[in-house]
């Protein structure tokens, strides 16, 4: 009799203590007896010399809906290079190509302006024709001539003007590339895959090989995406 109390009686209290787990009072003493063993805990000293940029709900209505495009992300690795931070992580993966945006300081800044010059330039060109041709310094047989090396040179600042529009659109993967090779000491995540991928080029592989990849390790390859 006593050897079977022996074993029914832990039964008993284990099962008590396993039904009153699932009770809303249990939990309630549980954090309570968690928030009481915290005070007995020291605090964990904070490092001054680490800064975390949250996003909250004011950079959020300030700059836009989350994830923010790889140009401000960009823009904000330059800003921080010239306050003197030292380093940098990033705890977000750019793992896909994002789509091209648009360099919008050029194009309602330097966009504008060289319009301008060059049409200025244009209109010049066609205004001294006129005028040389009825001051009677060039003959009507003459300004044909004349009349070629304007098409010649609005030709060209056609082109100009075609490849500085064109230079509106940025890629902004290739701008945030830029951003933390500006930086220097910028850390981003990495995918591991299991084999090789095909899309990926030998130069990139080759690269990773000689300076990123661990020595004496064969069949793996890291790949880092920004």
């Amino acid at each position: 009799m006593k050897k079977s109390l022996s074993y029914l009686l832990p039964a008993v209290v284990s099962f008590i203590f396993i039904l009153m787990g699932f009770t809303q009072f249990s939990r309630n003493n549980d954090n309570r007896i968690y928030d009481l063993l915290l005070r007995f805990k020291p605090e964990i000293t904070e490092q001054k010399d680490i800064l975390l940029l949250d996003v909250d709900d004011l950079a959020i209505s300030k700059v836009g809906v989350w994830p923010w495009s790889r140009s401000i992300m960009a823009d904000g690795l330059i800003l921080l290079k010239e306050m003197g931070a030292k380093y940098c992580v990033f705890d977000i993966e750019y793992t896909e190509q994002s789509p091209r945006g648009i360099n919008s300081s050029f194009l309602e800044k330097k966009l504008p302006q060289q319009f301008d010059d060059n049409f200025t330039v244009i209109n010049q060109n066609i205004s001294d024709l006129f005028a040389a041709v009825a001051g009677g310094d060039i003959s009507v047989n003459d300004a044909v001539d004349y009349i070629d090396q304007l098409v010649e040179i609005n030709n060209s600042v056609k082109d100009e003007l075609v490849k500085a529009v064109q230079s509106v659109s940025r890629d902004n993967d290739e701008y945030l590339g830029q951003a933390v090779n500006y930086f220097g000491n910028a850390f981003m995540t990495i995918n591991m895959f299991k084999g090789e991928d095909d899309s990926v080029p030998g130069m990139l592989k080759e690269y990773s090989r000689e300076n990123i990849a661990l020595k004496n390790i064969s069949g793996i390859i890291l790949i880092f995406y920004c």
